[in-house]
């Protein structure tokens, strides 16, 4: 199973955002304001993001910089480049 690419032993306790995770200020100032329970899906979204890279063998990268959706560059297991 590969590592964790975002969740440190204490994702659960702290409720922050860890520091390989790098949000856009205004990707994250849109979900806040625009969706109900946005910052607690944003508390959320690192457990999301390291499921999928573990469900899909991915390595993730930064996200782009887009202002309600989040997609980021992805390293695949054999080295090539994904999104």
């Amino acid at each position: 199973m590969m590592k964790s690419a975002f969740i440190s032993k204490n994702m659960g306790k702290s409720k922050q955002l860890p520091p390989g995770l790098k949000l856009p200020i205004d990707f994250t100032r849109n979900i806040k304001a625009s969706f109900p329970g946005g910052k607690e899906w944003l508390e959320r979204l690192p457990a999301l993001l390291d499921e999928a890279a573990q469900r899909w063998c991915l390595v993730p990268g930064d996200p782009f910089p887009l202002s309600y959706n989040y997609v980021c560059a992805a390293t695949r297991k054999d080295g090539s480049e994904a999104v």
